[in-house]
């Protein structure tokens, strides 16, 4: 699980992505959902933004973004496949 940072340019689009690691706090809730959570420092002030991802892990991968192995949402779901912060 990883969130990526950066500022946001004028179509909101992250720029000079970082990723953050995290890792899960404690074990899952009775509906089997999980907190995780991860260092992040706002050093400074305007625009920001995040997006969460789930990176694949097993033995077999080259490593957590194999192609093919991954899902995004099509083009035509966009932004209404999740939730968008501003």
């Amino acid at each position: 699980m990883q969130a990526v940072t950066g500022r946001v340019d004028p179509e909101d689009h992250i720029t000079g992505a970082t990723p953050v690691p995290l890792k899960p706090v404690g074990g899952p809730d009775q509906e089997g959902r999980r907190v995780y959570e991860g260092p992040l420092a706002l050093d400074r002030t305007g625009s920001f933004g995040y997006t969460v991802r789930i990176l694949p892990a097993h033995r077999l991968l080259a490593d957590g973004a194999e192609l093919g192995l991954v899902a995004v949402p099509s083009e035509a779901t966009g932004e209404a496949a999740g939730l968008l912060m501003r």
